[in-house]
């Protein structure tokens, strides 16, 4: 009903006069919700009101003269039509029900979302921000609270069906509280109201979301366009469909529609227009010309000329659908998103040839080239459909709303009340309101008191609910490799997130879930040395930006914390004055932050993703006062959260990640013992010099710089006593460096460079002493920008504390991700055996696993970007590509690549690739989706790196992350993964 309160509201003051304290009331309340421009006014762009005129609709402008006296008409109607009325009681049946048609089930399935949690009011007032009406019916009544105004006539129309259907079953309709958009697309997306569906009604949905569809207004006419209600328009396209015989009928596929309406589908259709090469005649609709017409020369039942008629979605859902289907033609529907109440009856090859929408113009070549090979079978299936469309009468509409709010009135958990700003409605008031010719569409569309009841709604087929879970059940045992249990607790947990359906699991829903994900729970043994694990590390935590000049500041650190890292670097300096510690890059222009806020984001946060163990390094820049105080600070923030050895410590031996489970350790060198900057620069002599403040710091170096000067020496034993991890000097031969004590055990840090010189000679050594020591690599000194090195050069050598630049968002970040989400992303991960025990059975050269990898399909980009972020005037041509990171040569010599699927938010490839897996306790499956443009650089779609060792046989889901390593919220793969054991 096009009842914009903004357009009508001047005769309100007549109605006061008529000394009515209701109507006083309700006009006051409504009063502001007519004044509020920005509620009540919408623009709509791109309304798909198909078969006839699609237009944009501009913004609406109202002077307040109209503003006030349309508004004050709708009051005015519905006051003196509407306050005499009464309720005409129950009807007393006089013939027996039949069976509901079989698609009537589905109303079972769009309501099972409540079945369990049931609509609570909170969420009835949460569906409110997507709604334009809210429909409350009680004792029979119909109470109207409108938000938005609706395109054209929707609106009236809509009201008037709940209207006739209260009239035809009076007495019958339970009492019911409802929001209802009249808009073309579902709004309510599952992904993000899993916590508390939001029910909401309107004329379509999809698999993806909540929307209830209940049947369109144009059932009882389009006024605007000149369509009648759908029982003369059947009829009138059922005896148009009769005037040519199906053998002298053109002998192609037709579609007459606007392409300009944000389609991609109906972009493509406009390639496929010649008869000779396709098979097809595609026009476009002149709609200036038919407006000027007023729609007489656009009768629909002279449109059933061709054998074959296209249907194809525009912006959304398109009425179009039914009109379509009634001509006794061969439907041939290019895959639809949207489903509106009655198409989920239609099956493929009975009453419809389903088109390929990634190859429209062969895909419809090939059906018509059927067809036409086989004129019975064509003919018999546009008989079919028009059988169908004719048994979906009028009679079985009002019996499908009956049953859908029938049975989401027994959902609701509160007693529906008349809302304090709605308006009662009844035939009467729409009536009133209505102009002429709305009047006389209305009349044409009135229904009678029915003798028959409501058809019999079938049940939800529980025997085909248990097939179906059969069914579902060996699909994730034999393709996903579940066991029983693990199947039973995927149907549990389906359950719990409303996707088992009436007709059971709803597979593609499942697949693309969160319950699929691509990694095992493996979680690793986490009781051994912490020499035996990988620890996720970060490098200069606090820094923002770059090396040189970025701002010091806890929110990296929080952020590393919140991922997943477990290792977190501080440089300590003295401020200006020598009084308190600031941590800071030296010798750059980056500002620093003062160290007490640093431990006190770090105690905040450390545990937030795992419970096991955060190791600061400090690298220290201080004297023996400020050591001190570091030490009351240090125990002061932690507390019992603070690993502290005591005098009986076993030095021989690292204790495991399990012994020290949500505690905090401190590893940097002790008192006294001087180390080997981390520099390649020459250090000048500071002896006597005075470091005051970051400005006057270091060049790279960690925890190792040289300070020779005198006030900085001397034993602080608070200060030792923090330290669970001595950290030793490098200098001179690196052997003296990686001899192993097997009374004391140590951690060494070493550049990038270092470790790559040092593995040219000594690649035994390091592995040996990264055994039952602790090797960090840290970035090389040249690294101003934050960038990083390959992380492999670390991992295959045993280094345990690999740091990286956390903000360095960049190739080899994502391999540290990657490796990182393995063993439920707790921040440390198993080295190999061969890494942590001498192992003579270990060979680098023997294929041990081959990983085969098909890559079907990808969605989500459409909701994560602007439409026009890859590609202005067109969809994105997405390709991906796949590779191996790993050890020597598992490491694939480039990355494999899918072909590009042009012009598609869903991409569609069905590529496989088969990689041989040399050592898969190191290896990381690398997939990134870009755009292809030839017009420009390839735009970056996402991106994610997959441990090798715990991804989960089967078909997955596999979410794709941005450049910084954050997870899309939308985007997502569907992968196959298979393990297929090498012939010998």
């Amino acid at each position: 009903m096009r009842v914009n309160w903004i357009q009508r509201f001047e005769f309100w003051k007549p109605l006061l006069s008529m000394g009515s304290i209701v109507v006083f009331v309700d006009c006051g309340i409504v009063m502001k919700q007519v004044d509020n421009m920005a509620n009540q006014t919408k623009t709509i762009v791109g309304h798909n009101l198909e078969p006839t005129p699609w237009h944009l609709f501009p913004a609406k402008t109202f002077i307040n003269e109209t503003k006030y006296a349309r508004a004050s008409k709708i009051i005015q109607c519905s006051y003196l039509s509407c306050a005499t009325m009464t309720n005409n009681g129950q009807t007393i049946f006089t013939r027996e029900s039949e069976q509901c048609p079989d698609f009537y089930r589905s109303i079972h399935r769009d309501l099972e979302p409540w079945s369990n949690t049931r609509v609570s009011y909170a969420s009835l007032m949460e569906a409110k921000k997507f709604a334009s009406l809210r429909i409350t019916i009680i004792g029979g009544k119909l109470y109207v609270d409108y938000y938005y105004d609706c395109v054209q006539s929707r609106a009236l129309f809509t009201i008037w069906g709940l209207l006739q259907l209260l009239k035809r079953y009076p007495g019958s309709i339970p009492d019911v509280d409802l929001m209802f958009d009249c808009m073309d697309r579902p709004t309510v997306l599952k992904r993000d109201h899993f916590a508390m569906p939001l029910p909401i009604f309107r004329y379509c949905t999809t698999c993806d979301h909540f929307d209830i569809p209940f049947p369109d207004w144009s059932f009882w006419g389009w006024v605007e366009v000149n369509l009648g209600p759908w029982q003369e328009e059947f009829n009138s396209i059922k005896l148009g469909s009769q005037k040519i015989s199906w053998k002298n009928k053109f002998p192609y596929a037709y579609w007459k529609g606007n392409p300009d309406v944000q389609s991609p589908v109906r972009e493509k259709l406009l390639f496929c227009n010649d008869t000779n090469k396709w098979g097809a005649q595609i026009l476009r609709q002149n709609w200036a010309q038919e407006i000027l017409d007023g729609f007489k020369n656009s009768k629909l039942s002279n449109q059933c000329n061709h054998q074959y008629k296209i249907y194809a979605e525009g912006y959304a859902w398109s009425v179009s659908l039914k009109y379509i289907l009634s001509c006794g033609c061969v439907p041939l529907i290019i895959k639809p998103k949207y489903e509106d109440f009655f198409s989920r009856g239609l099956s493929p090859g009975e009453n419809y040839l389903p088109i390929s929408p990634e190859n429209i113009c062969q895909s419809i070549k090939t059906a018509v080239e059927w067809g036409n090979s086989h004129p019975s079978e064509a003919e018999a299936i546009g008989k079919a459909v028009q059988d169908y469309m004719e048994h979906l009468s009028m009679d079985r509409v009002y019996d499908y709303m009956y049953h859908l709010i029938t049975e989401y009135a027994k959902l609701l958990d509160f007693k529906p009340v008349r809302p304090s700003t709605a308006l009662e409605e009844c035939v009467g008031s729409l009536l009133c309101y209505a102009d002429e010719t709305k009047r006389e569409f209305l009349e044409r569309s009135a229904a009678s008191p029915s003798s028959t009841p409501p058809c019999k709604l079938p049940p939800a087929n529980i025997e085909m609910i248990k097939k179906e879970i059969e069914a579902k059940n060996d699909f994730l045992k034999n393709m996903q490799g579940q066991s029983d249990e693990d199947a039973n607790a995927i149907f549990e947990k389906a359950r719990h997130h409303n996707l088992l359906q009436h007709k059971g699991l709803h597979l593609l829903e499942f697949l693309y879930s969160d319950l699929n994900h691509p990694l095992s729970a493996v979680v690793d043994d986490m009781k051994s040395p912490l020499s035996h694990y990988y620890i996720y590390t970060s490098h200069n935590t606090y820094l923002t930006g770059n090396q040189f000049t970025s701002d010091s500041s806890v929110r990296p650190i929080k952020r590393a914390l919140q991922q997943g890292v477990r290792g977190i670097e501080l440089d300590l300096w003295p401020n200006s004055t020598k009084t308190d510690v600031n941590v800071c890059h030296g010798r750059t222009l980056t500002s620093s932050v003062k160290l007490w806020k640093c431990l006190k984001v770090i105690k905040d946060y450390a545990f937030t993703s795992s419970d096991y163990p955060v190791i600061i390094t400090f690298e220290d820049h201080l004297n023996t006062t400020l050591r001190t105080k570091v030490a009351i600070m240090v125990k002061r923030t932690f507390g019992d959260m603070l690993f502290q050895p005591d005098k009986y410590y076993d030095l021989s031996k690292l204790p495991s990640p399990a012994d020290l489970k949500r505690k905090i350790v401190i590893s940097t060198k002790p008192p006294n013992e001087s180390l080997e900057s981390e520099t390649n620069a020459p250090q000048k002599n500071v002896l006597f010099a005075t470091i005051s403040d970051c400005f006057q710091s270091k060049d790279d170096s960690d925890e190792n710089s040289k300070h020779q000067e005198i006030e900085m020496e001397g034993e602080v034993p608070e200060y030792r006593d923090l330290i669970a991890i001595h950290a030793v000097k490098h200098k001179g031969d690196l052997l003296d460096s990686l001899h192993v004590d097997p009374n004391k055990v140590k951690r060494l840090s070493l550049s990038e460079q270092q470790l790559l010189e040092a593995s040219k000679d000594h690649g035994q050594q390091i592995v040996r002493f990264t055994q039952g020591n602790i090797l960090r690599v840290y970035p090389k000194g040249s690294r101003l920008d934050s960038s990083n090195y390959n992380p492999y050069d670390g991992w295959k050598h045993g280094a345990q504390m690999v740091a990286f630049n956390m903000q360095g968002y960049e190739q080899n970040l994502w391999l540290m991700q990657g490796m990182f989400r393995a063993n439920n992303g707790c921040g440390y991960v198993k080295k190999p055996k061969f890494l942590c025990e001498a192992d003579p059975a270990f060979s680098p050269n023997k294929v041990k696993k081959i990983l085969k990898v098909t890559l079907y399909m990808g969605e989500g980009w459409h909701l994560e970007f602007h439409h026009a972020h890859f590609d202005y005037c067109s969809p994105p041509d997405f390709y991906a590509k796949v590779g191996i990171a790993g050890y020597e040569e598992d490491n694939t010599p480039r990355m494999y690549k899918t072909k590009s699927i042009e012009d598609d938010w869903r991409p569609v490839w069905d590529k496989v690739f088969e990689f041989p897996i040399r050592v898969p306790e190191l290896a990381l499956l690398w997939i990134e989706v870009k755009d292809n443009d030839t017009a420009k650089k390839n735009e970056f779609g996402g991106q994610t790196c997959l441990p090798v060792l715990q991804l989960r046989s089967g078909i997955r889901c596999v979410p794709l992350y941005n450049k910084k390593g954050e997870k899309y919220k939308f985007i997502k793969l569907l992968v196959r993964f298979e393990f297929v054991n090498p012939i010998s």
